[in-house]
């Protein structure tokens, strides 16, 4: 992603300018998001038959030396509540199963998974809670550094000079819910593919102006 090149906005006392900044890198572990589902003719027998289907996975996953596997939702489907219900319509259970391995397990833990029925819900990569925080830091450092040259270009289209910062807005990233999830940069598809862990800042930045 690339830094936005917008206008300063100069004012008889500051500039106040916009910019972005990013930072990578090479991703360290995987994230795969399983579906177990089970049906049946009561919504009891479909809860139960997608238990017996999690514990499958979870047995196929524990025989590949995968051990952690959590449980991250599980939901029930009632065929009564569908506008165009038919009598013959199953019941539908699904648990989800959200599963960390080290990169290079990836591969295995997939076909264990689906070799026990699971459907691939969503994939993966990450890097340590660590490392992402790191990489948060280098994006706004380069943000605020793209922000420094549009200043004082404005400044100086304003014959003015730069000085101090004034303020600092750093912008939210509200496509996270978790540090857990924030670690992981998931993929439009289900075939997997290492690419490399981007975070992206934005800043928006104020600067007193000095008179020539």
């Amino acid at each position: 992603m690339l830094p936005r090149h917008t206008p300063g906005a100069v004012t008889e006392r500051t500039v106040t300018v916009t910019a972005t900044g990013e930072a990578t890198a090479v991703p360290t572990r995987g994230c795969i998001e399983l579906r177990a589902t089970g049906e049946g003719a009561s919504a009891a027998e479909a809860r139960e038959r997608a238990r017996d289907h999690e514990a499958r996975v979870r047995d196929a996953l524990a025989t590949a030396g995968v051990d952690d596997v959590r449980s991250t939702e599980f939901s029930l489907d009632d065929p009564t509540e569908r506008f165009d219900c038919d009598d013959s319509d199953d019941y539908r259970a699904t648990a989800a199963l959200s599963v960390d391995v080290p990169l290079d397990g990836v591969e295995e833990a997939l076909v264990a998974a689906t070799d026990a029925g699971a459907t691939v819900h969503r994939l993966g990569t990450g890097v340590a809670a660590e490392t992402r925080e790191s990489l948060e830091r280098e994006a706004v450092t380069a943000a605020m550094a793209t922000a420094h040259g549009k200043a004082e270009a404005a400044a100086a289209a304003a014959d003015g000079g730069l000085g101090s910062v004034r303020a600092v807005e750093v912008e939210p990233d509200d496509s996270f819910e978790s540090i857990v999830e924030s670690s992981i940069e998931w993929q439009d598809t289900t075939e997997f593919r290492p690419d490399p862990v981007a975070v992206a800042a934005a800043v928006e930045v104020t600067y007193e102006l000095r008179g020539e």
